[in-house]
């Protein structure tokens, strides 16, 4: 009897175990689940993609065009729709990169799309202010809670007990979010933030005498390598999502580690020159405000 119970238990683990290799081992993206032929040919389809893209030229093409094209529609749709169009624009070619496993590929391509997004805000921030008060509120509030910033030196969000524990909990969030999303949701948040910063930078340039500084610092030094951090991350964490998509591991794991590092390296560089250099930039920006003001 009891030998009877033991060869039941066995069987049960047995199938259990079993059930657990193939779930492991299936071609899943919670909450997406693909059979096999349909995750090789989104892998094909992505290669494709990536050969025709061909240049560099090309891929900044791509590139300015995901973050210019849906901003003609924001009068009517908002600016929310905006970066989510972008945000898709973008994803399908970071994991167009990610197909061959082509960083510098995906890397141009977000950059160009960010310049291109940042370009048009900017200049409209500049110039119509009103119009981004509409279009985006939440932008003109940000810039102004900046130069409450910029010309008292005193900010919850500025204080070092805050936003280290804020870039932490972004690092981790914008990872999480970004493995069952294939990128979209990160990158769609990141539109966002960029539409906050370039209000901020087109009304400082609008109320500065001297655009060199602003041009200079206006976007932080250490925001930039942020953004630099989180692409090589986000690309890392695009083309791991795509391998478990189609099966295929699409690169060593000694590349990975080496992007991990990167991505590691940059977003502690952005930590340690916030920590020294803020307020050094903050004196700069505000000095070129108060010249203006004065004059």
């Amino acid at each position: 009897m009891e030998n009877g119970k033991w060869q039941d238990d066995k069987t049960t683990i047995s199938r259990m175990a079993q059930a657990i290799r193939q779930l492991t081992s299936s071609r899943w993206l919670w909450p997406l689940r693909l059979p096999d032929h349909v995750g090789e040919a989104l892998l094909c389809r992505l290669q494709t993609a990536n050969q025709r893209l061909g240049s560099w030229t090309n891929c900044l093409l791509a590139g300015a065009i995901a973050g210019l094209a849906p901003y003609s529609m924001a009068p009517w749709v908002g600016m929310t729709a905006v970066g989510l169009g972008s945000a898709l624009i973008v994803t399908l070619l970071m994991l167009a990169a990610a197909a061959r496993d082509d960083m510098g590929k995906g890397l141009l391509c977000l950059g160009a799309a960010f310049a291109a997004h940042s370009l048009v805000t900017i200049a409209l921030a500049y110039w119509r202010p009103e119009y981004v008060a509409t279009l985006l509120p939440d932008g003109m509030a940000y810039w102004e809670k900046t130069l409450a910033w910029l010309t008292t030196g005193q900010s919850d969000e500025y204080d070092p007990r805050h936003w280290l524990m804020v870039h932490a909990i972004l690092i981790a969030g914008m990872a999480l979010a970004g493995y069952p999303t294939l990128g979209v949701v990160p990158f769609f948040h990141g539109f966002h933030q960029l539409d906050l910063m370039n209000c901020y930078v087109g009304r400082l340039l609008a109320q500065s005498d001297r655009p060199q500084i602003v041009f200079a610092l206006g976007w932080h030094p250490w925001s930039l390598l942020r953004g630099l951090g989180f692409a090589v991350l986000l690309f890392e964490v695009v083309s791991i999502s795509l391998a478990r998509l189609s099966g295929s591991s699409l690169c060593p794991r000694r590349r990975r580690l080496a992007r991990y590092l990167a991505a590691f390296f940059l977003l502690a560089a952005d930590a340690t020159i916030k920590y020294f250099w803020l307020d050094a930039v903050r004196g700069q920006l505000a000095t070129s405000l108060a010249h203006a003001a004065g004059s």
